[in-house]
């Protein structure tokens, strides 16, 4: 072989790995571009035909979270889609209602409605929420059992995924500012007392956003109890904030995953503060409206609890509240006999009240707001 073309032959070899690591970096870089445009094409396809419902929630440096004001998207269960679908509008307060002045007009009785997902509502239209409901049965009987003269305004903010600590916050934040005379707080025993301690973060694993805790001290004041979960990782974060495929696939894995067991005996001493921090909680809320001038009534919902477990979960939160003397209703027995009647008062598959099920709240509830109005 003649010298320039070994000196040709040898000046090749050093440059092939170069060579090979350029198509491999095409390569990979092909593979990625194609990846995304597939994610993005997916994510498209997901928004549109809708696969998974709008979202709502924004962060808030002290609630974890609430609604973005004048917000509005369809509302349905993805993990049962064809259930129901809601258009929703949040007003200009990042309320599932209609719109409220802050100033209290004089001469109108007030009623502020506090509460998680089942005040939210956000799988009914708005005119059949049970405190729209409430307001026109109350305005109905005014001047009648002990209801004052006028049109009663009640207003409603519900949060998906709050628990009291949440409702109390809220309260004192921006619920005061309407100057109710009467709030009440619907209670969901079969989520509220693990909302409210943090050994129970992995029933939210997918909340996007970190909720505060708080328990009573040595003296019953309530401080500040940090979160006991590790820190969702920031990619995570990032993609269920904003991808609704994600978040469709991450709903879809976890139904092939064992569900989250909260009654084993490593739960037992967060069971017993869970109660003890909720009970302060609702205390110390129950303490600020009355220090405002007003009245404060707690109402526990039926909940999705085991049947076998409802009443006697119902009578030991009734006798924690008659204990503190908080005002409180249960619509156990009222939702318990409609349910024997034949009425479809919960979604089956989601859940939450269908429009009879508000409609059944706001006339149970009706006597009792009656009674803290007068």
């Amino acid at each position: 072989m003649p010298e320039a073309d070994r000196k040709a032959g040898g000046a090749a070899h050093p440059a092939s790995p170069q060579r090979a690591f350029r198509r491999a970096r095409r390569l990979l870089l092909v593979i990625l571009l194609t990846l995304l445009a597939t994610f993005g094409a997916l994510e498209v396809l997901v928004r549109q035909i809708p696969l998974y419902p709008d979202s709502f929630a924004i962060p808030d440096d002290a609630l974890g979270w609430r609604y973005q004001p004048n917000a509005a998207g369809a509302w349905f269960n993805a993990g049962c889609p064809r259930e129901f679908t809601n258009q929703v509008a949040m007003n200009s307060q990042g309320a599932h209602d209609v719109e409220h002045v802050v100033e209290k007009p004089a001469g109108t009785p007030r009623v502020l409605v506090l509460g998680d997902s089942l005040v939210a509502a956000l799988e009914v239209p708005t005119e059949a929420l049970f405190f729209r409901r409430l307001e026109s049965l109350l305005s109905a009987r005014a001047g009648a059992g002990g209801v004052p003269e006028g049109v009663t305004e009640v207003i409603g903010f519900g949060f998906a995924g709050y628990g009291t600590a949440q409702e109390m916050l809220f309260y004192e934040g921006g619920g005061r500012r309407y100057a109710p005379d009467v709030v009440l707080l619907l209670f969901t025993p079969h989520n509220d007392f693990a909302d409210n301690h943090p050994a129970f973060a992995a029933m939210s694993i997918d909340w996007v956003y970190t909720r505060p805790y708080f328990r009573p001290d040595e003296t019953g004041v309530l401080v500040a109890e940090p979160p006991r979960a590790a820190p969702m990782p920031p990619l995570h974060r990032f993609l269920l904030e904003w991808s609704r495929l994600y978040r469709l696939l991450s709903l879809r894995a976890r139904q092939f995953q064992p569900p989250v067991s909260l009654i084993g005996p490593e739960y037992e001493a967060a069971r017993a503060e869970s109660w003890t921090w909720t009970f302060a909680q609702l205390t110390a809320l129950r303490d600020a409206v009355e220090a405002d001038g007003a009245r404060f009534g707690v109402v526990i919902d039926q909940s999705l609890l085991a049947e076998s477990e409802r009443a006697a979960v119902h009578a030991e939160i009734a006798a924690g509240l008659t204990a503190r003397g908080i005002d409180h209703l249960s619509l156990l027995p009222v939702f318990q006999s409609a349910e024997q009647g034949g009425m479809l008062v919960r979604y089956a598959c989601d859940g939450h009240w269908t429009p009879a099920g508000h409609a059944l709240a706001a006339e149970a509830i009706l006597p009792f707001v009656e009674q803290l109005l007068s």
